[in-house]
């Protein structure tokens, strides 16, 4: 089957233009130019190959899924078609000036690109702006998994982080302090010689650990049944390059442990939500309300300044570990932010913890 390869410029922290659609801060020298169109010299547009010296025949891709607004470049310079060696398809709804070489893609664009990719030939390439990019856009190895089984894995830990495993930790650090606060058996613990910070802290550890054999198990699981069902070899990356098998089972491995980390942060905030009541059905329900109300403040557009430090903003940047290079600056900032929730929560939780009445 043909791959669908988003290749176009970005910033290091991912934009692929500024707020206003301007690209113009992207470096254009003849350096860079030369680098590119040598790996891919089918990338070049026409009106640009001679004065650049590109004579080379396409090397990866037959076929280019563009926008209107990716295309009106070429039909401002006076051109109908900007890569007349290669199959273009226009996503628009507008008429073009005829071109043997262009065909207007007005449809159910999802489709469309599943029909093009069980076609036969060489690659598609995907180039221009977030619109087109934005509508073929799904959880990120969704449309990796019958490429390798491995990517079952990394899909089910995509799925389940939103909702179930919140409710596991929400279940797990719920009943931490409150449980046995609500059932009367709080006192009679802290009658034996050990402090509280001590005990809180056990409890939590033991709740991670429970939460990290989980996530093994997900990928565990889903890297079993992924070869059972798509079988094993090299692992395609989402930059359109391979990864050895074991290559491969070493970053879902580092994944499951970002996951993890994501994790112990809202074990924290429930461990301290515990702290707070006595009944453990409340607890359970405060951190599932807490992490769906950080998921929707994430959607409105209007708090985007407040996205950096909300933790399901960083929830699935375990993603860039498959790509090539690895890219490391977002799942940097997002272990940063878990380790602030972590010791902040764990500090209040202490606190609270050790003030807490318990003598009746």
């Amino acid at each position: 089957m043909r791959k669908i390869v988003y290749y176009i410029a970005t910033s290091v922290d991912g934009y692929i233009a500024d707020s206003t659609g301007d690209t113009s801060a992207f470096p254009v020298n003849r350096e860079t130019l030369d680098e590119l169109f040598s790996r891919y010299p089918e990338t070049c547009p026409q009106h640009l190959r001679d004065p650049l010296g590109v004579t080379g025949a396409p090397r990866r891709f037959d076929t280019v899924v563009l926008g209107r607004s990716t295309h009106a470049p070429a039909l401002e310079a006076g051109l109908t078609s900007a890569y007349p060696h290669l199959r273009q398809l226009v996503v628009t709804r507008r008429d073009l000036p005829e071109d043997p070489t262009v065909e207007v893609l007005a449809g159910d664009l999802p489709a469309e690109v599943s029909r093009l990719k069980e076609e036969e030939g060489d690659d598609i390439w995907l180039c221009g702006g977030g619109d087109v990019a934005g509508q073929l856009h799904g959880p990120a190895f969704f449309t990796q998994i019958t490429s390798n089984g491995m990517f079952v894995a990394l899909t089910a830990l995509t799925v389940q982080m939103p909702l179930f495993l919140p409710l596991a930790v929400a279940a797990l650090s719920g009943d931490a302090i409150a449980g046995e606060a609500g059932g009367g058996t709080l006192r009679y613990v802290l009658t034996v010689p050990v402090g509280r910070t001590k005990l809180l802290l056990t409890k939590y550890l033991a709740a991670l650990l429970g939460l990290l054999l989980g996530v093994a198990v997900i990928a565990v699981v889903g890297v079993v049944v992924g070869a059972l069902l798509f079988g094993v070899g090299p692992v395609p990356t989402l930059s359109g390059t391979e990864l050895g098998y074991a290559e491969g089972l070493g970053r879902v491995a580092l994944a499951a442990g970002y996951a993890t980390a994501a994790l112990a942060a809202v074990l924290a905030l429930g461990l301290l939500i515990s702290t707070l009541t006595e009944q453990p059905i409340a607890a359970m329900i405060a951190v599932v309300v807490v992490t769906m109300t950080m998921q929707i403040l994430t959607g409105l557009g209007q708090l985007a300044w407040l996205h950096p430090y909300l933790l399901v903003s960083h929830w699935t940047a375990f993603a860039d570990l498959f790509r090539d290079p690895v890219f490391t600056d977002a799942m940097q900032r997002g272990l940063l932010v878990f380790a602030c929730y972590v010791l902040g929560g764990l500090a209040l939780a202490i606190w609270n913890f050790r003030r807490k009445d318990l003598t009746c």
